[in-house]
């Protein structure tokens, strides 16, 4: 069952990125709990400075994004169906930049991303 990732940008941000950010909180607790059991879940592993840097590209979104949080009904709505249609002028606008930087923070540590092999 897919639930909502919370109730701010930041949890949308990794959601949505399926990112961790070390010394953070999840915002998919069901990878989250899959992690600590030791399955590899290819989330990307971020330290909080370059999610800073993810951040960044959205703030000018954050209104935006967490008023449409706000707005789900969970006792109404599936979140997957929800947020596939609530958030596409978004990804729209900032997709590319967020994927550059983290194909640059990957060529950084030398790591491959999940999206690398496609």
């Amino acid at each position: 069952m897919s639930s909502i990732p919370g109730l701010t940008l930041e949890s949308y941000i990794m959601w949505n990125h399926n990112l961790v950010v070390i010394r953070y909180l999840s915002a998919n607790t069901s990878l989250q709990i899959a992690e600590a059991l030791g399955i590899n879940t290819r989330r990307v592993s971020l330290s909080k400075a370059q999610f800073e840097t993810i951040l960044a590209i959205y703030e000018p979104y954050r209104t935006i994004v967490e008023t449409r949080l706000e707005d789900f009904d969970e006792e109404t709505q599936s979140w997957r169906t929800y947020a596939g249609s609530c958030f596409n002028d978004i990804e729209d606008a900032i997709g590319d930049e967020v994927s550059r930087a983290l194909h640059n923070f990957s060529a950084e540590r030398n790591i491959k991303l999940p999206c690398d092999n496609v």
